[in-house]
């Protein structure tokens, strides 16, 4: 049976991404694939488990230089 939870989606403002030369560019706008990230009602389906699409703005400069750039970012999630 789905039981419906109520979970807040925090998300960063702002990453860098740094290639090994120290080029850097940034990402921000990030959003889940919920509408309201602050709250949102959740239903499990049965599995206890839920997929979070997280999508986000990346700046590539117009003199960008090519290469693996790099970053880490945190999601938290609270079940209230």
């Amino acid at each position: 049976r789905n039981r419906p939870l109520l979970l807040s989606i925090s998300l960063p403002e702002t990453i860098q991404l740094q290639n090994t030369s120290g080029d850097t560019m940034r990402v921000d706008q990030f959003r889940t694939n919920y509408a309201n990230s602050n709250q949102s009602l959740i239903y499990f389906n049965g599995t206890n488990s839920f997929y979070i699409g997280v999508g986000a703005t990346l700046h590539v400069g117009a003199q960008q230089s090519r290469g693996h750039y790099q970053g880490t970012f945190h999601i938290t999630v609270d079940h209230n």
